[in-house]
C-alpha cells in the first residue's frame, strides 16, 4: 500500500493557515496557493503496523523520496535520511585529453591538412 503524503501546518505557518490543519500536494499546486515551509508527513501501512512519520522535509520531490525509501524497504525502521550519491571517479588520463592540450595539438597540424591558412591564423588568434 503506498504511503500517503500531507503536509501539517505548524502555529507559526507563513500561510496563516490554523495549527495541525492538514493539505495535500495537489491543493498546494492551486492557483493562489500561499507557500509555506511546514513538514511534510508520510502515513500509511507498512510491514502490517500503521504509523504517521516525518519526511524531515517541506520540499514535495524530497518527502516522495523518503516516502518511498520507506516503501521499498516495507518497514518504517528505515533511516529516513536519503544516502548522497557516490563521488564519480575521477576520468582516467589515459583516455581523455585536457581541453588546452587539445586546442595545442589541433593548430600543430600541418598546413596542408585541409585547414585554409587564413583560417588557421585566424583560430591561433582566438585560442590564445
Amino acid at each position: 500500500m503506498a504511503l500517503r503524503l500531507y503536509r501539517r501546518h505548524r502555529k507559526e505557518c507563513e500561510a496563516g493557515l490554523p495549527e495541525d490543519a492538514r493539505t495535500g500536494q495537489f491543493e498546494e499546486g492551486r492557483r493562489g496557493w500561499k507557500k509555506c515551509d511546514c513538514v511534510i508527513h508520510a502515513a500509511g501501512t507498512l510491514d502490517r503496523k500503521f504509523s504517521r512519520r516525518q519526511t524531515g522535509s517541506s520540499d514535495w520531490e524530497k518527502a516522495s523520496a523518503v516516502a518511498a525509501k520507506w516503501e521499498e524497504a516495507g518497514s518504517w525502521d528505515r533511516e529516513t535520511e536519503p544516502s548522497l550519491p557516490e563521488p564519480a571517479p575521477p576520468p582516467s588520463t589515459s583516455s581523455r585529453m585536457r581541453i588546452d592540450e587539445g586546442i595545442k595539438t589541433y593548430l600543430e597540424r600541418p598546413e596542408g591538412d585541409g585547414i585554409a591558412p587564413a583560417t588557421l591564423r585566424k583560430l591561433k588568434t582566438f585560442t590564445k
